[in-house]
């Protein structure tokens, strides 16, 4: 796996306040330290999360340019022909009740989304506590998600021992690192969901004419690249 880089913290972690060798001031052991392949595989995600990012933007910027100069006259055509029924339906219907219905809409959005994260939180929750029950636990618990982290190593839930049950149950690529800033299960139940790639986060798109109109109207205009088909 490479060699073992260690990385020192400003301030000791608060999953680990009841570790007095951290606290004191030792050296970390090496399983809580971070390898080579670690930080490389670090670096890849975030270059390719940058590049995909970049990449949108500068096709959307050049989808929007083709869009203005008329690269495609039907195409142009037709979004006139919208900006112009849109100048004489917003000279019909006031403002503000465009607006009101744009601010509906987006609670909206904002609510079934919230509604998905606390029910991916509850579940892993109930999951963690099954896993704390299956170690040796003295007591049947339910974790709430109020508690702080350390209760998980009163309750027979080492570090390595979720560091290991994450990353076999929900396939992320945890070390025992990953969850120092985690001062809540909350927050721990939201690292996890968010970095799992086999729990679906994003609402799934409907495949309907009306659900991305304008994006589903510039994946028809046509890109730089075209001048250099054969």
């Amino acid at each position: 796996h490479g060699r073992c880089v260690a990385l020192a913290d400003a301030e000791t972690p608060p999953y680990a306040e009841d570790r007095p060798e951290q606290s004191q001031g030792l050296q970390a052991p090496v399983e809580s330290s971070l390898t080579e392949n670690d930080q490389l595989n670090r670096y890849v995600k975030l270059y390719l999360s940058i590049r995909n990012d970049v990449d949108f933007v500068l096709s959307m910027l050049e989808k929007h340019k083709n869009l203005i100069t008329w690269k495609d006259r039907d195409i142009s055509s037709i979004m006139a022909w919208l900006l112009a029924i849109l100048l004489l339906i917003s000279s019909l219907i006031p403002t503000r009740v465009i607006l009101a219905g744009l601010v509906a809409f987006t609670f909206y959005l904002g609510s079934s989304m919230g509604f998905r994260k606390r029910q991916h939180r509850r579940d892993f929750l109930l999951e963690l506590s099954r896993l704390s029950w299956a170690n040796g636990a003295g007591k049947k618990v339910e974790f709430q998600g109020t508690e702080p982290t350390s209760v998980l190593e009163e309750n027979g839930v080492t570090r390595l021992l979720l560091r290991d049950w994450c990353n076999g149950s929900f396939k992320t690529q945890f070390n025992l690192k990953s969850f120092d800033h985690c001062q809540s299960l909350a927050q721990l139940a939201d690292l996890v969901v968010q970095s799992s790639p086999s729990i679906e986060t994003a609402p799934r798109r409907y495949r309907s004419w009306h659900s991305d109109v304008y994006g589903n109207f510039l994946d028809h205009v046509p890109s730089d690249s075209t001048d250099y088909d054969a």
